[in-house]
Parts: C-alpha cells; sequence; structure tokens
C-alpha cells in the first residue's frame, strides 16, 4: 500500500511540475510580445478532459475566420456531407439556360459547361440563353461590414448567381520607366474594357493601385513601383447578373458559338434536357473554404441556410444556426453574437469557453478524424502552408486588423488529442509578433507533454 501512495504522489508531482512549466512558459512567451496583450487560451487533453492552460477564457473575443470552423462544420450537420452543388446547361426547344447553384462557381466552371455543349455539336443557338436568376432571401452585403470590406475581394457580394464569387482580377507589373502606365495581364477571362490609367513610380514612393468595374468598363489607376513585384488585383462586381451575362457572351464567342437571340435571365422551364452538368460536394465545398479561409464560400452557404428557412436578415440566420449548434452538439451559444458565417463582421462575439464547447463536442463525433481533415495542416496547402513544421495541428485561422485567432487540434508525440483556441484582440504589435507567439504557445504545450 505505501508502494501504491508513493507512486501516486509522484504522479501528482510530476503533473504539478508539468502544468507550471506549461504555465511559466507561456506567460514568458506573452510578455516578450506584450505583457498586457488582449488574449483569450484554452488548451485541453481531449482524452481526459483536463484543462493544460486557460486564460482569459470567459472574456468576449472576435474571432475574425476561425468562426468558419463552427459555421461549416455545423451547417455540414444540415445539408448533409453527401450533398451536391450543381451547375448545369438545360435546352427547352431552341433556348438554352444555365443553371448556377454552386458557391465556388468559376470561369472553369464556365468554360467546362460551355465546352460540352460545343463538343456536342452545338455551333448556333436559334432562341435565347437564359441566366436563371436564384435569389437569396438575405441580403448580398452582411451587416456592420466596414466599407473597406466592399472595396476588395473577400468582401464581394453574396449572391447565389455569380463567377469568381463576384471578383475579376489582374495581375499588375510596373513598367521599366517612371511615368509609363503600368503592365496588366489577364491570368483569367474578363469580359469588360480595360482601361489602364495607373502608371509607374519611384520605389521610394507610395504604391496604390485602384481596380473599378463601371458599366463594361474596368479602370485601373493609381500608382505602381519595382518594389511592389508582380501583384494581383482585384475589383469587387456589385452587379452580378450583368457581369455572368458578360462572361457567357465572351466565353460562347471564345467557342465560335454563335448566338441569335439574347442573354437574358429567366427561370427553371418546365420542361427540357439537361445537356451537362457539374457536381461538387459539400466535402469537396467545405474543404476550400476552410483551408483557405473563404468568406465567399463561408457566406453562400450561411445564406442557403437562411433560404431554407425563409429568413431575411443576416442576425436572424445567427440565431438560426446557433440552435442548429445546440441541436446537434448540444453546445449552448446563446449568449454569443454570430451575425454572419464567414467571421467578417466585427460584431461577432464569443468567449473561448464558447469556441472550447464547440471543438470538445466535434471530437466526440464518431466522424471526427474525417471532419478534421478538412482543417488546414502544416505544410499542406492552405493557411498553414508556412507554420508550424512537423506539428501534426488541424487548425482553421483568423485574422484581421488587431484580431488573430486559431482554433483547431494539435496531437503529441504519443498521438494523444488536444484542443485548443488562441485569440487577440486589439493589438497593436506586428501581426507576425503575433502568429509567432501563437506558435510559440502550441510547441511549448507539445514540448512540456511530450
Amino acid at each position: 500500500m505505501p508502494k501504491i501512495i508513493i507512486i501516486i504522489i509522484s504522479i501528482l508531482c510530476y503533473y504539478s511540475s508539468t502544468q507550471a512549466n506549461i504555465t511559466h512558459t507561456i506567460q514568458a512567451e506573452i510578455n516578450k510580445v506584450a505583457p498586457h496583450l488582449n488574449i483569450g487560451i484554452k488548451i485541453k487533453n481531449l482524452k481526459t478532459n483536463k484543462i493544460v492552460y486557460a486564460q482569459n477564457v470567459e472574456r468576449y473575443y472576435t474571432f475574425a475566420s476561425s468562426l468558419k470552423l463552427i459555421t461549416i462544420l455545423t451547417l455540414q450537420q444540415y445539408f448533409g456531407i453527401d450533398h451536391n452543388f450543381v451547375s448545369r446547361i438545360i435546352k427547352d426547344n431552341n433556348d438554352y439556360y444555365l443553371d448556377i447553384q454552386d458557391p465556388d462557381f468559376s470561369i472553369n466552371d464556365l468554360d467546362f459547361l460551355i465546352s460540352r455543349i460545343k463538343e456536342a455539336s452545338v455551333h448556333e443557338i436559334q432562341g435565347n440563353f437564359y441566366i436563371i436568376n436564384h435569389t437569396f432571401t438575405i441580403p448580398a452585403v452582411t451587416v456592420n461590414k466596414m466599407v473597406i470590406d466592399g472595396v476588395y475581394c473577400y468582401g464581394a457580394p453574396v449572391t447565389k448567381v455569380h463567377v469568381n464569387k463576384n471578383c475579376t482580377r489582374l495581375v499588375a507589373n510596373a513598367a521599366d520607366t517612371q511615368g509609363n502606365l503600368i503592365k496588366l495581364t489577364e491570368q483569367e477571362l474578363i469580359p469588360y474594357n480595360l482601361i489602364n490609367k495607373a502608371v509607374t513610380v519611384l520605389d521610394q514612393h507610395k504604391a496604390k493601385v485602384n481596380i473599378n468595374i463601371v458599366q463594361d468598363q474596368l479602370i485601373v489607376d493609381g500608382t505602381l513601383n519595382k518594389a511592389s513585384g508582380k501583384i494581383t488585383i482585384g475589383a469587387v462586381v456589385n452587379d452580378n447578373l450583368a457581369h455572368v451575362k458578360l462572361m457567357l457572351a465572351k466565353m460562347l464567342n471564345q467557342y465560335n458559338i454563335t448566338i441569335t437571340g439574347k442573354i437574358l435571365s429567366g427561370y427553371v422551364p418546365a420542361t427540357g434536357q439537361e445537356l451537362v452538368k457539374r457536381n461538387k460536394s459539400f466535402t469537396q465545398i467545405a474543404s476550400s473554404a476552410l483551408k483557405n479561409s473563404d468568406n465567399y464560400i463561408t457566406d453562400y452557404l450561411f445564406a442557403e441556410y437562411a433560404t431554407d428557412f425563409g429568413k431575411d436578415d443576416w442576425r436572424d440566420t445567427g440565431a438560426l444556426l446557433k440552435q442548429l449548434v445546440f441541436d446537434k452538439f448540444k453546445v449552448d451559444l446563446k449568449n454569443s453574437v454570430i451575425v454572419d458565417g464567414s467571421g467578417l463582421s466585427r460584431y461577432n462575439m464569443l468567449t473561448v469557453t464558447q469556441f472550447d464547447s464547440f471543438l470538445t463536442a466535434l471530437y466526440h463525433q464518431n466522424n471526427f478524424k474525417s471532419l478534421i481533415m478538412m482543417l488546414a495542416r502544416a505544410g499542406e496547402e492552405g493557411s498553414l502552408i508556412n507554420r508550424f513544421k512537423g506539428v501534426q495541428i488541424f487548425a482553421k485561422t483568423g485574422g484581421m486588423s488587431g484580431v488573430s485567432s486559431l482554433a483547431g487540434y494539435v496531437f503529441d508525440r504519443d498521438n494523444t488529442p488536444y484542443s485548443f483556441v488562441i485569440v487577440s484582440n486589439n493589438y497593436i504589435e506586428s501581426k507576425k509578433r503575433i502568429l509567432d507567439l501563437e506558435e510559440a504557445i502550441i510547441r511549448a504545450v507539445i514540448k512540456s507533454l511530450s
């Protein structure tokens, strides 16, 4: 009996010492960056359900794109892992119909559809070509979006009918001589008349390239220096239906398919023959959104969910999502604020404990292993490609001005699973220092526990 007591005491002393070491190491890493950093942390051993480290877990934070982890993996429960998103072309008499129901519909998908009807010996369309004008019940722009979010492609309006997520992109290079117009290269199909007004400036001068769509013109102005190198610039499309019409017209022209009628908006015909279609599974779409932190795909799924229930407000849909989280995972997010799915709104507020509760519930799902494969991983394509080398981590990143978050799962050398939530708000330090801190915290825990 005394031997057993000694063993138990030894084990308790070991864990106590380990806990103290982790606490000291993490606090030291935080102090290196900013002693008063507004940071929330919770790391938990999922096998024992014991907390490894916790700090400010009941404080409310904006998580930015890490919210996508909750949104998408909850909506997976609603749509089903095998749910398909479809784009297709239908023919009814002399008329053709383009039916887009795909959150990731791109110019490559449009090319695929048109190339297939060309291969079927369609050289002339004698009727009209209708774009089926599906709509969501909630507005295309979320509440509380900042002005800057509507300028860049990551904040483009979310509509069911779209190509390239309502964005059009160009590659820009400075010219060899100061004062000359910059060089623009089209890497994708652009259906607008390109107006280049942007000039090359000296390297010590500030570079700022602006791109805007006005009717059928894509106007580029501003300045660019050689030090900036090759950059990709994008313009938000605010008239999505007009954009798809222009794209379709140009694609038909590229395949030498003439049309005697017009390209119009319309509805699904009562009769007709499906000529070609392309399917994408929920898993495929969800993985793309989570690994690459895609705002458009996530809020498209959010809007589709809203439309199924007839919701006309983003906040109401957030409440509906919170109820779904409770129904499927028994996690209470009632006192959180969710007003979009992507985390783009700064009005989204959750505690570290709430987020950790979701991660814990997800871990207990029968298909946990397949679910975490949708998340970004170290060294693989996605938001963690250059981070956490050699660490077995599955996570969702989040970031905007003054906000950085990281949430997910990490496994130690014995393959023991840990959930973790790390979030910083209102910091003035460089983004790199905050990202390095997140990595230092995870590595310190793994090193101490392995």
